[in-house]
Formats: C-alpha cells, sequence, structure tokens
C-alpha cells in the first residue's frame, strides 16, 4: 500500500460547467442525486436545482485542504465527486480523522451554524465541491423542502456511522478497528454505486488509516500485512477487495444495518413534480 502522499502546492480551484468534465471526471450530478434520492424522493423542481450546484461547482486536486478548522466560514459544502476526509490537528501536530467523506455527501455543516469551520477538510483524490451559502439554505426551507429533509436525513445516517467509529476508538482492538473500517468504506462504496467489478475504490494511505483508527503507522502497516497474509483482503493500485468478507465481519462485529437506510421518504403534502413548495422545520 502506498506511503503517505506529499500535498501539491497551494492554488485556487477550477470552477467549471457540468462538475469538471474531463479525462478523469465524475459525474458529479448523477451521484449527487443518487445520494438523495437513498433518503427522499426528488420532485422536477429539486433535480433542476442539485443539477445546477454542481454544474457551479469547484474541480479540486488531490490533498487540497477545502476547510481550515477556525477559519470563517458560513457555506454548506456538497462533496459532488471525490473522496475527502473531515479532521483535527492537535496541539502536538498529529491529525485524528473524524469522517471519510464520499461523492454525494455534505462537508462542513457546522459552519451554517457556527459561522466557521470545526474542523478542517482535505480531499482525498480529485474532487468536485459545490457551495450552498447560509442564505440559501434558509431559502431552501420553503423553495425546496423535500431537500432540508434530505440533508436532516443524510445527518441521522452519518450520526450512525460516527457511533461505530467511537465504538472501534473506544472498544475494539486494533485488528478489529481496521477490519471494520474497511468493511465499512466497502459497503458505503457498493451502496453508493461507487464500487467497480474488480473491487472498490481506496485511495487512502496506510497514514490515513492510522489517523482514521488511532494507531501507530507501524501497527496499521502489520494489521494488513497479517490480513494480506491470511487472504482477507487484496490492496492494489488504489482498490481493496475483500476475499474473506464472513470472516473480516466476525472478528470485527461488522453489521451493515447502520449503513442501509429504510426506503425513501415519499414527498411532503403538495410537494409532487408540478407543486407549490410548502415549508418544513428541519434540523441539519
Amino acid at each position: 500500500m502506498q506511503q503517505p502522499i506529499k500535498l501539491p502546492h497551494d492554488g485556487r480551484p477550477t470552477v467549471v460547467g457540468c462538475a469538471g468534465r474531463g479525462p478523469d471526471a465524475v459525474d458529479g450530478t448523477d451521484l449527487v442525486l443518487r445520494r438523495f434520492a437513498r433518503f427522499v424522493s426528488l420532485t422536477a423542481s429539486d433535480r433542476r436545482y442539485l443539477t445546477r450546484l454542481v454544474e457551479a461547482a469547484a474541480v479540486h486536486p488531490p490533498r487540497r485542504t477545502v476547510l481550515t478548522e477556525g477559519r470563517p466560514c458560513d457555506c454548506l459544502h456538497l462533496l459532488a465527486g471525490g473522496w475527502a476526509v473531515e479532521y483535527r490537528t492537535l496541539p502536538t501536530g498529529g491529525r485524528q480523522v473524524l469522517r471519510i467523506r464520499l461523492a454525494g455527501e455534505i462537508l462542513g455543516a457546522e459552519c451554517i451554524a457556527y459561522g466557521a469551520a470545526l474542523q478542517s477538510v482535505q480531499m482525498l483524490t480529485k474532487g468536485v465541491v459545490a457551495r450552498i451559502p447560509r442564505a440559501e439554505f434558509v431559502a431552501l426551507h420553503t423553495t425546496h423542502p423535500q431537500l432540508v429533509t434530505g440533508l436532516h436525513l443524510m445527518g441521522l445516517f452519518e450520526r450512525a456511522i460516527l457511533q461505530e467509529w467511537t465504538i472501534s476508538l473506544g472498544r475494539r482492538p486494533a485488528w478489529s478497528r481496521v477490519a471494520h473500517l474497511l468493511l465499512e468504506l466497502d459497503e458505503r462504496c457498493r451502496v453508493s454505486g461507487l464500487a467497480r467489478i474488480s473491487g472498490t475504490p481506496f485511495p487512502l494511505t496506510q497514514q490515513d488509516l492510522a489517523d482514521c483508527t488511532g494507531l501507530t503507522l507501524t501497527y496499521v502497516n502489520r494489521v494488513l500485512t497479517d490480513m494480506r497474509r491470511k487472504r482477507m483482503i487484496g490492496l492494489r493500485q488504489q482498490e481493496l477487495v475483500i476475499l474473506n468478507r464472513d470472516e473480516l465481519a466476525r472478528a470485527s462485529g461488522f453489521q451493515p444495518r447502520y449503513l442501509r437506510p429504510t426506503p425513501p421518504l415519499g414527498p411532503l403534502s403538495g410537494q409532487d413534480a408540478g407543486a407549490a413548495p410548502r415549508p418544513v422545520a428541519s434540523v441539519l
């Protein structure tokens, strides 16, 4: 597995239409629509809004810092393509990764409430990031209440993931921590349509895994070597292959039900494709 990558030089993100079409571009609109559709039924107006949002998004290179802890920010960010991590930097210089974000997920939601980033966000891969300013977010309660409901349900989904991470850091042995994280990422990619026939994209370095699990780089290397020796996983060219899912799940206590929310909520009353929107209360 690759070692940590040096950060690229700073520079301004590129803003392009259609989520950055190019040789390695991703269909950001499709990923975002698919993500919201897992939680709520979208109206035609909702789909048009999300499409315009992604078309105005910024493209960031791998390892670019998108948000910096403590800096003013009053926008909600939507990851329309790529992988990112949210993390805190400790006074000692160490880093704790708080969440791994996949395409279609929200970045820095706390900025809406606090007016500043409570953690930093860094791209792991080339990424497409859209911004929803606070005033626009407030207006969504009236213009697109179904999207606000979707954001709220996404928050509950992410809370379930955070609970499992807390259990891993507090109670799971080191080997189980890594195994649980690998299975979680594999499952998240599979249900989000990001997995390939050959395996799951895996842009994390060993240092990234160490920062997620609270382990040393040496220990993570030892765990991965043991898993590969026992033919439980395969890692090659930024791709993860789970070879013995049942044994990994048994050893780590992994149960994927927290990654499989119930069917999406139907439209709110009066919220079909041709009806006028109605406001709805929300907690993000």
